[in-house]
This record gives C-alpha cells, sequence and structure tokens, in this order.
C-alpha cells in the first residue's frame, strides 16, 4: 500500500457499493477491477467521473515513487459523489491525464456538482460510468492516512458538512487554497492535526457560515496567514490567537464579514508588523477589540474596521508607530460615539474617506496629527451627528480633497484657522452642513478656484463673504446652490473671475437683494443663474454688461422680482430658453439692448403673469413675420 494514500470514509448516509454502477482505477497487471471499462479515446464534457465510497487504500499502489500525489476529491453537490467534466477548452486524452497531475479549475462552480481537484494515476487505463442511485447527504467526514500535502480545494464546497475529524492524519505538513472553504454547515474543526503546517493558505477556511469557535493553540508553527482567511463565518462568536505568536503579517480580508463576533483580542499576535486590506471589515456584531500587541505595525490598511457597526469606542493606543491611514478608515462604524486620535501622531497621510458616515461621533480632535501633510478625499463625509470639530493640527495641509465634511448635518460651526496653506479645495466642500450658521473663509485665501458645489445645500448659512479670496480666477458649478437661508453675500474677492459656470446662487430663496459688480470681467454666465431666488426683489445687471450670451433659466422663477432691465447689456446676441420665465411677480421689463438677438427663445416670458404690457420693439430682429400664403 502506498504510503500517502488518502481514505475519505463518509460516516453518514453512505450506501453500499453494490448500489453503484462502480468503476474505479484498475490497476493493470495488478488485476484489480470493478465494471472497468477501458478507454483509449479523448475525454469529452458528457464523460461522467464516479467516485463510490470505497476505501482507496485498497486500491493497490500505481507507483513506486513515495512523493506521488494521493487522489483528492472536491464534493460540492450533497447528493451525489458523481462529477461531470465541464468547460474544457479542447478534448483531453485519458492517456494524458492518467500520467501527469491535473489540475481542474472550472470558470463557473456551482454547489450542483462535484468537481476531482486532483488526480494523479497510473497506468492509463479509468472508468467511467453514470450512477445507479443517489446518495444521502454526508454530514460528517474522516480522514485517515499519512498524508504530508492536503491539495488544493480537498474539502472545497462540502456545504452538508457539519463535522470533519482531522485525528487519523498526523503527518500533514502544508493545506492547499480553500480547504474547507464552502462548508456552509461546518459547526467545529479541531486543528490540532494541522500542528505541523508552517501557513494558513488562502481560503483556508472560509465561507463556512455555521462554524462557531476557533481555537489556534496547536498552530504554534504557522508564520504566514494568506488572502481571505477566515473570511466571512457568519456565526463566529469566539476566536483564540493564542499558538499564532509567529505570525508576522495579517493578509487581506482578514475576518472579514464575520458578523457574530462580538470580542477580539489581538495581543498573542506580537510580532504582526502587516495587516491587510478589508481587515475585519463588516464584522457589524463586534463591540470590544484589544489591538495590544500588534504596536510593529506602521500602516492602517483600507477598509480597516470597515462598517464595524456595533463598535460605540475603540482604543488605538498601539497605534504609535503608524504612519499612514489608508482609504476608508473605519467607514459606516455607525455606532461610534467617541476616538481618540492622540495615538496617531506620526501619522503623515490620511487616507479617502477617514471616518466616513460615523453617524454617531458627535466630536472629534485632530490636534495631535501635527504631521499630516495630505488629508484624502471624503474627511468625515456623512458624519450626520457631528456637532464639534477642531481641525487645528492639519495645519501642514496643502489640499483639501473632495467632499470635505459633505454632508455633516450638526455642525453649527467650522473653523477653517489650521488651512492657512491650502491652496487647492476641491468639488463638494462643506456642502449639506444643513446647520452650518457662520464661516470665516478668510484661512482660503491662497485659492485660485473655487470648486464645484462649494458650500451647496448649507441651508442655515445666513451670511457669506467672499472678499478674501482675491486670487480665484474660476468658481465651478453649483457654486453655494440651496443655501435657502441665505439673505447677505459678498461677491468682493471674485473680481478675476471670467466665466460662471451653471446654477451659480440656484435656489437661494432667501435673498433678496444681490451686487453683482464685482463680477465685471465675467464674459459667459452658466444655466440657472439665480434660478429659484424666490425673494429676489430687484437687481441690477449692468456689471453683467460684457456678456454675450444670456443662459437658459436665467433668472427662472424669481418670484418676487419686479422689475428688470437689460438695456446694459448690449453685447448680447443670443438668448437662452426660459430665461425668465414663471416670474409671476414682474410688472415692468426693458428689452432695450437686446438689439443684436436675431432669434427668440422657447418660453420666452412664459408665466410672467403679472406684466400687462411689453414693448418688443428691440426684438424687431428676432420676430419673425409669417411667411406669404
Amino acid at each position: 500500500m502506498q504510503s500517502n494514500m488518502l481514505m475519505l470514509s463518509w460516516v453518514a448516509g453512505a450506501l453500499p457499493a453494490s448500489r453503484y454502477q462502480a468503476l474505479l482505477c484498475s490497476a493493470g497487471s495488478g488485476g484489480y477491477t470493478a465494471l472497468r471499462q477501458s478507454l483509449g479515446s479523448p475525454l469529452y464534457p458528457q464523460h461522467t467521473i464516479l467516485l463510490t465510497n470505497v476505501d482507496i487504500r485498497d486500491v493497490p499502489s500505481h507507483t513506486s515513487d513515495p512523493s506521488s500525489p494521493p487522489l483528492a476529491v472536491d464534493v460540492g453537490e450533497p447528493y451525489s459523489l458523481v462529477t461531470r467534466v465541464e468547460d474544457w477548452e479542447d478534448p483531453v486524452h485519458i492517456r494524458t491525464l492518467l500520467n501527469t497531475p491535473l489540475y481542474y479549475y472550472p470558470s463557473d462552480r456551482t454547489f450542483g456538482h462535484i468537481h476531482i481537484r486532483y488526480l494523479h494515476a497510473s497506468p492509463p487505463e479509468f472508468g467511467i460510468a453514470m450512477p445507479a442511485t443517489i446518495v444521502p447527504p454526508r454530514t460528517h467526514v474522516s480522514l485517515f492516512g499519512n498524508l504530508k500535502d492536503v491539495p488544493r480545494g480537498c474539502l472545497k464546497g462540502c456545504v452538508e458538512l457539519i463535522n470533519i475529524n482531522l485525528l487519523g492524519m498526523c503527518n500533514i505538513q502544508t493545506v492547499g487554497e480553500d480547504f474547507l472553504l464552502r462548508c456552509a454547515k461546518l459547526e467545529e474543526i479541531d486543528l490540532q492535526p494541522l500542528s505541523n503546517i508552517t501557513e494558513a493558505p488562502d481560503g483556508f477556511i472560509e465561507d463556512c457560515y455555521a462554524l462557531r469557535v476557533l481555537d489556534f493553540t496547536p498552530l504554534t508553527k504557522v508564520v504566514s496567514i494568506r488572502w481571505s482567511t477566515w473570511h466571512h463565518c457568519d456565526w463566529l462568536k469566539s476566536i483564540n490567537f493564542n499558538g499564532l505568536e509567529n505570525v508576522t503579517e495579517l493578509a487581506d480580508e482578514f475576518l472579514l464579514e464575520c458578523s457574530s463576533l462580538i470580542t477580539v483580542n489581538f495581543s498573542p499576535l506580537s510580532k504582526v508588523n502587516k495587516l491587510g486590506d478589508h481587515f475585519m471589515s463588516k464584522c457589524s456584531a463586534l463591540s470590544t477589540v484589544n489591538f495590544e500587541g500588534l504596536e510593529s505595525v506602521t500602516m492602517l490598511p483600507r477598509c480597516f474596521l470597515l462598517q464595524c457597526s456595533g463598535l460605540k469606542t475603540i482604543s488605538l493606543a498601539p497605534f504609535i508607530n503608524v504612519n499612514t491611514v489608508n482609504s476608508f478608515f473605519m467607514f459606516g462604524c455607525t455606532s461610534l460615539e467617541a476616538i481618540d486620535l492622540s495615538p496617531l501622531c506620526n501619522v503623515t497621510e490620511i487616507g479617502t474617506g477617514f471616518l466616513r458616515d460615523c453617524t454617531s461621533l458627535a466630536t472629534i480632535d485632530f490636534s495631535p496629527m501635527t504631521k499630516v501633510v495630505k488629508v484624502g478625499a471624503q474627511l468625515l463625509r456623512g458624519c450626520t451627528g457631528l456637532t464639534s470639530i477642531n481641525l487645528s493640527g492639519l495645519e501642514n495641509a496643502t489640499e483639501l480633497s473632495s467632499w470635505f465634511l459633505d454632508n455633516c448635518r450638526g455642525l453649527k460651526a467650522v473653523s477653517l484657522e489650521p488651512f492657512l496653506k491650502v491652496n487647492e479645495v476641491q468639488e463638494v466642500y462643506l456642502a449639506g452642513c444643513f446647520s452650518l450658521e457662520s464661516i470665516n473663509l478668510q484661512p482660503l485665501a491662497n485659492i485660485t478656484f473655487v470648486p464645484d458645489e462649494f458650500m451647496v445645500d448649507c441651508k442655515s448659512l445666513v451670511t457669506v463673504d467672499f472678499s478674501p479670496l482675491t486670487r480665484v480666477v474660476k468658481v465651478g458649478d453649483h457654486f453655494m446652490r440651496g443655501c435657502t437661508g441665505l439673505t447677505t453675500i459678498n461677491l468682493q474677492g471674485l473680481e478675476n473671475v471670467i466665466n460662471l459656470v451653471g446654477s451659480f446662487l440656484v435656489n437661494c430663496s432667501g435673498l433678496k437683494i444681490i451686487n453683482l459688480t464685482p463680477l465685471s470681467r465675467v464674459r459667459k454666465i452658466g444655466i440657472l443663474f439665480l434660478s429659484g431666488c424666490t425673494s429676489l426683489e430687484s437687481i441690477d445687471l449692468q456689471p453683467l454688461s460684457n456678456i454675450t450670451e444670456i443662459p437658459d433659466q436665467f433668472m427662472e422663477n424669481c418670484i418676487s422680482l419686479t422689475t428688470v432691465d437689460f438695456s446694459s447689456l448690449s453685447r448680447v446676441v443670443e438668448l437662452g430658453h426660459g430665461m425668465i420665465q414663471g416670474c409671476t411677480g414682474l410688472t415692468t421689463i426693458n428689452l432695450r439692448g437686446l438689439e443684436n438677438v436675431s432669434e427668440l427663445p422657447n418660453d420666452f416670458l412664459s408665466g410672467c403673469v403679472g406684466l400687462a404690457a411689453v414693448d418688443l420693439t428691440p426684438l424687431r430682429n428676432a420676430i419673425q413675420e409669417d411667411p406669404p400664403q
């Protein structure tokens, strides 16, 4: 008998071999046969390979090579021991298969099939047949033998398996990838027989939804934990890292989506110096975590504790040596009420989405983070419960990335004093800060561009002064759109702006008056300029004398506007559609200055129900007579 053969013994639900058309590997001259069929033809996808519940220790040895790999099967669908060969790019000759190792990775795996993952046999004879009956679900498995190297995916997809006994395999040195992947009903496993392995491979124990306890005490020789280990063990409630004292790195997706895990203690992992992406992401029940032992870590990875929605507090004290916090740090920790950032005093870069959507966080203090030079996008975005923020400590930042404090609805005030070195502000700056009542823009005096959606929907903002922003040459789309509480705005400081892009002050329904004098250099205006400013009572268009086109919906629905005078806009040659439609309070309009317009737009004066008379003489070039009949 070959020393490294593996026996699969199906404890529950096994039927006698006589119930099958049992066709097994042939030993050739050794005489071991069971309804065998010799094949010299190619193996096509329609052929079916049948494996029965036979102790393959009884199969005579095929080779004298003791290192020859054993037969290992990957059992997926629980009601049959039959696998269908699928998705071959080309037919493969059976003789080639039996003389060389076969690695078969189907492109579309399902639980409805059982796949052979590793096959090595000789001589070149093999039996194939269709099953005579169906095997009931198998719930327990015992592995025996002197196998040293467990092949990849050995028990992958055993969806009915509840218990596995490895105690009969005492010489295992390595375990292949996906060892217990998708053993969805597996409730427990004793890792003692794996005490000689040095690496926990990719997918070692992954998608084992029913597993409740993991004890790594026997794995004292493990130095490496690979990608997606212990990923998606939904019911896992207890984990013991004792035994993993020699591990130096925790790879990507470590404990990802272990949604029942409540407490974790990393203190045994004192040699770990690197954490992979999605570290403990989506552990939604997690309430307590002890990071002691991780003092050697210098970088917090992407999606660190992402969507750990049960965490209310956390101590970052062990991370004193961290210099970089990557994207989406604690994004979606919706129960987090407080966090002390002082252990991150050596951090120089804050990644995208830092503490984003931490909706229960009320206050935060960045003052300890004096070494930060770069702040990523979406800083504290969606922290709707935030009422107090101290940005001092970020004095060395030169750029404020997009979605800065976006949708922080509870903030009433924010001091930008630390940002004296900032020379660029990106889009969606302070947008959706519904409670923001005032802001001093003086610290942003070095910026040259007011970005898209700058302070959009700051509904409680009453007054804003742009006079410090004298270097600005461009204003982006949706400038202060929807600031419905705004009553006073000072546009001085914007004298160098040439173009105003669309939706400038649109729906600022509290504005009664606006002085456009600082915009005298403007040559072009985008659509929806002052549209929806329902309280606007009067406006002087003289500063816009350099524009050549009045855009669509120029002052649409300015229902409180009673008079408008276009006489200063003599350079205009084109009128936009619906440019003052819906101005129901308009009683007087002067169209002089529009003599160069050659065509009337759609919805010109539409809905201006208060106009009793209109002199269209200045538009004579635009009014076409009906063609002769």
